[in-house]
């Protein structure tokens, strides 16, 4: 809870308003902290490359960044968050082709080239159906790389 004395200089107020903001600042840079080592952690956890989870797309990009850089395997991750959702394909074999086609069958936006493609759109439950059919290839892809 902020305190400030309106009737107080500008130059207390002003000092004050700076307090508060680089307090902020530590927080914010804590939580960061926090959500790597979660992140970090968690995908210690992942045993398949189709992965879902249910993370804004700003965590959700950070966190498949993350598995990029510590286990930098081939993936194809979904995030489904309030009414949207957010997919990453990550050099998976046809990597691109398999985004395309997600693109077209359930309209969403975005783009990539053959390492990384990524986009998003209005939720839809049948995209979960079929990267589940679509998982043994996925799988017979990672064995293979």
């Amino acid at each position: 809870k902020i305190k400030i004395d309106l009737k107080a200089p500008i130059n207390e107020l002003g000092n004050a308003v700076l307090k508060n903001i680089e307090d902020k600042q530590k927080v914010e840079r804590e939580l960061d902290e926090l959500k790597e080592k979660y992140f970090k952690e968690l995908i210690k956890n992942i045993k398949t490359k189709f992965y879902m989870f249910d993370l804004n797309i700003k965590d959700f990009q950070y966190l498949a960044s993350i598995y990029q850089k510590e286990v930098n395997k081939p993936f194809c991750f979904l995030t489904h968050y309030e009414n949207n959702m957010h997919i990453i394909c990550y050099n998976l074999e046809n990597n691109l082709d398999l985004f395309n086609e997600l693109k077209e069958k359930f309209n969403l936006k975005g783009g990539g080239n053959k390492t990384k493609a990524q986009g998003g759109g209005e939720f839809n439950q049948d995209i979960i159906k079929f990267l589940q059919k679509i998982d043994k290839w996925i799988k017979n892809d990672i064995l293979s790389a």
